[in-house]
């Protein structure tokens, strides 16, 4: 069987609310013999799994404790077999606009980059008028090497040169939550990733990718006292 150029790869945990709309998004490409999807479960106790397998066979299933993101995607990233490899999380979509566009990227052979910047679109308000925009490094050539760093808010090993596609947009919905659930699933969220996120602080203080993030999730619980505190120390 031929190698595909293309490997999405997903972790998932408790994601039955967001994940077929996220994979909806990509169904045009999933089936194409040039991609794989690879989604690793890590826990999940609703319907994801569920989910995930009426969209690919390659589902894995292993719990991560103590949490650890970093190690995850890299557990993940063993199991494809493409040329590039493309992370991708569940609170996420593919605009309808820029499929043709992601497929020239990867099979047209003049780029060669082994780095990829996407635009992230960030939506802050259930009426998706507030967003911000972010080029972040998503695509990346599976030569062996390449692997994530640090607990909670993992970040991508990069090695340049780099190709910066912002025309490629993915929908960001992961601060908006909606209804009982989705406040159920932010305070789950907040119990798994504030307690690594301190712990790193504590043992690494002048990580500010790190430190950012640890302020950035205590506005999002408005705990704005430990805003004011961390951010004054940041």
């Amino acid at each position: 069987m031929e190698k595909p150029k293309l490997s999405i790869a997903m972790i998932v945990k408790n994601e039955e609310a967001n994940l077929k709309r996220c994979l909806d998004s990509f169904l045009p490409i999933i089936h194409e013999k040039w991609c794989e999807l690879v989604i690793l479960d890590t826990g999940s106790s609703d319907r994801t799994i569920k989910v995930a397998r009426e969209y690919t066979d390659k589902v894995y299933i292993k719990e991560f404790i103590p949490w650890d993101f970093s190690k995850a995607r890299n557990y993940g990233i063993k199991e494809v077999t493409g040329d590039k490899i493309m992370q991708v999380d569940a609170d996420e979509e593919l605009r309808h606009e820029c499929l043709y566009p992601l497929e020239d990227i990867i099979l047209n052979p003049k780029y060669k980059e082994p780095t990829i910047f996407v635009n992230l679109y960030n939506y802050y308000t259930r009426d998706w008028k507030q967003y911000s925009e972010m080029l972040q490094p998503r695509i990346f050539k599976n030569d062996g090497e390449f692997h994530y760093e640090q607990a909670v808010h993992n970040r991508p090993v990069i090695k340049a040169p780099y190709l910066f596609a912002p025309h490629i947009i993915f929908n960001h919905y992961g601060y908006i939550f909606r209804g009982e659930k989705g406040e159920k699933l932010l305070e789950n969220k907040m119990k798994r990733s504030l307690p690594i996120l301190q712990k790193e602080f504590k043992e690494h203080p002048d990580n500010l990718h790190n430190f950012t993030h640890l302020v950035k999730t205590y506005y999002v619980t408005r705990d704005f006292k430990n805003v004011i505190k961390y951010g004054e120390i940041w």
